[in-house]
């Protein structure tokens, strides 16, 4: 069973905080507590003794993450086109999706990229 907020002591004379699951742990929280945390999995050391970050990746939403995403997959395609559509509708976006089942319609492996567009 795993809890989303618990309560902890801390050193100033055995009072509590509460500590929310994925929140930065308060600096004056006893060391047993903080090892109770760890090994419970409610907290992670971060820093050096972290794990490594994965690579940035683009933010979800724009047309960079969608388009990697969708690769070159055509059935890929059809489903954010059909999305983007009904939402933002954005004209780059679109364009660029189309191209790619278009590509794939006939045969060709170009994807419509450009190099304009960051967004």
């Amino acid at each position: 069973m795993t809890a989303p907020l618990v309560q902890v002591a801390t050193t100033a004379g055995g009072a509590g905080v509460q500590v929310s699951r994925g929140r930065t742990v308060p600096s004056n929280i006893t060391e047993t507590a903080l090892a109770v945390l760890i090994e419970n999995g409610y907290v992670e050391k971060q820093g050096a003794a972290a794990e490594p970050e994965t690579p940035a990746q683009p933010a979800p939403g724009t047309v960079k993450a969608i388009l990697s995403e969708v690769g070159d997959d055509p059935a890929a395609a059809t489903a954010a086109l059909d999305a983007e559509v009904v939402g933002e509708n954005r004209a780059t976006l679109v364009k660029k999706l189309q191209a790619i089942i278009d590509a794939a319609d006939s045969g060709d492996d170009t994807d419509g990229d450009t190099e304009d567009d960051e967004s």
